[in-house]
């Protein structure tokens, strides 16, 4: 386990290497949140879960792959939970009367 020596002597490479790398010491910027990369992808993601309900996410990941999008399993189950989610909002739009 390193010592807080150690630590603090790595965080001042660090910073030194950013300072000669860049000509500022100071920590990148934070960017906002992520795009989504399987947005373009919702309706046959959409299909494919009608088409087979219980199909896995792990399953999805690997379609997704055969189609040319490189995500994890993780990715699909976001995207999966935004589709239904506005699914399920729409749903509940058109019940109004």
């Amino acid at each position: 386990m390193p010592s807080l020596i150690h630590w603090i002597c790595a965080s001042a490479v660090k910073w030194s290497q950013r300072l000669s790398a860049s000509g500022s010491a100071a920590a990148k910027p934070m960017s906002g949140r992520r795009r989504c990369l399987l947005a373009e992808e919702e309706a046959w993601l959409l299909a494919r879960l009608e088409a087979c309900p219980n199909q896995t996410v792990r399953a999805l990941a690997d379609d997704l792959r055969g189609r040319g999008y490189d995500v994890s399993h993780n990715a699909v189950w976001h995207q999966r939970r935004r589709a239904q989610l506005k699914r399920k909002l729409f749903a509940a739009e058109q019940d109004r009367p």
